[in-house]
């Protein structure tokens, strides 16, 4: 170590003056008095060369930081310091725009580019910006409505002129929705909420007759299809309501009714629930209160005794809430033919 606290073995410890040779801890004011120089013309005329050496740079750096984070934590500082980098950067910008722009453009772009690849700064910086526009929107009102028409004009000439960027951005958009929509449908509670806002919309829709015609006679056509047809009635076929009328069927007469709601019997374009397999030509059908409140059973009667059916009536509502007498209408239809 020489006496200027100078390492000569290790050379983050020195820097050289490129004009006489000497090691020194950093080329101050002083020594490039000597020279009949200045700092900034040493860096000029010896761009390459340092002037602080690498420890006191660590050693500057830990003290400012140190600094910094006790000024920093003063909200009136941290006010100050954003206006006055403010201004600094405008100044800067005014002077020499063309060259700023260009490094500016290359560096800044390439810094974001990293810095994004971080994902709790990606997600820090979104919250900070979201903040800051939202804080600076609702104070001043004429800025947001000149960077609302901004946006505005120039998103309508894009979608207008550049039709590169709108099929990009088209397709983004498709992309992100996929993800987003892929990712909601694997929560159970969502799948379930939008099951339940179908179902809500479809009833809606049920209670107007044209549709319910229009339905029908969809359905009645893609019946028709077999592949169609076998792929429709495989859905929820037989229902909670037909199971329980068929193991009441079983329990009462076994082995001689036999559930063919699933389209295994077609008569007159429609499918009976249930029909007798014990050698009579008995028909029962099991009407939902929904779906069937605007229908009239004696039009399934009709439609089925030509072909010589008998046909049974049976409200869902009744199967659920008064069973002796649905024991007993069975028992008397049974009975009667």
């Amino acid at each position: 170590m020489s006496r200027k606290g100078i390492d000569v073995n290790n050379p983050d410890s020195y820097v050289v003056c490129p004009i006489c040779g000497s090691k020194m801890r950093q080329i101050n004011w002083s020594h490039a008095k000597k020279h009949d120089m200045t700092i900034n013309g040493i860096k000029s005329k010896f761009p390459d060369v340092k002037i602080v050496s690498n420890d006191i740079s660590k050693k500057l750096s830990i003290s400012t930081s140190k600094q910094m984070k006790v000024k920093f934590a003063n909200p009136e500082f941290m006010e100050y310091w954003r206006e006055k980098k403010s201004e600094d950067m405008k100044r800067i910008w005014k002077r020499d725009y063309d060259k700023m722009s260009k490094i500016s453009s290359k560096n800044l772009s390439e810094a974001m580019i990293e810095l994004h690849k971080n994902p709790e700064w990606k997600a820090k910086n979104i919250e900070a910006h979201s903040k800051g526009l939202k804080k600076k929107w609702s104070k001043d009102k004429e800025y947001a409505d000149k960077i609302s028409n901004t946006t505005s004009k120039t998103m309508k000439k894009r979608w207008a002129e550049n039709e590169e960027w709108v099929s990009m951005m088209k397709e983004k958009s498709r992309e992100t929705l996929r993800k987003i929509s892929n990712e909601c449908w694997k929560d159970p509670s969502y799948v379930e909420m939008q099951r339940e806002k179908g179902r809500e919309a479809f009833n809606k829709l049920w209670e107007d007759p044209k549709f319910r015609e229009k339905m029908i006679k969809v359905n009645q056509d893609n019946l028709k299809n077999p592949e169609i047809r076998k792929r429709m009635l495989s859905c929820d076929c037989p229902n909670k309501s037909e199971k329980y009328l068929r193991d009441l069927l079983d329990e009462m007469y076994p082995n001689e009714w036999m559930f063919v709601g699933d389209g295994k019997i077609k008569i007159d374009n429609k499918y009976p629930d249930f029909i007798n397999i014990n050698g009579k030509k008995l028909i029962i059908e099991l009407y939902g209160d929904y779906w069937h409140k605007n229908d009239d059973p004696l039009d399934r009667i009709k439609t089925f005794k030509p072909y010589g059916y008998n046909t049974l009536v049976i409200w869902e509502s009744e199967l659920k809430n008064d069973l002796d007498n649905i024991k007993n209408k069975i028992k008397e239809f049974i009975k009667c033919y």
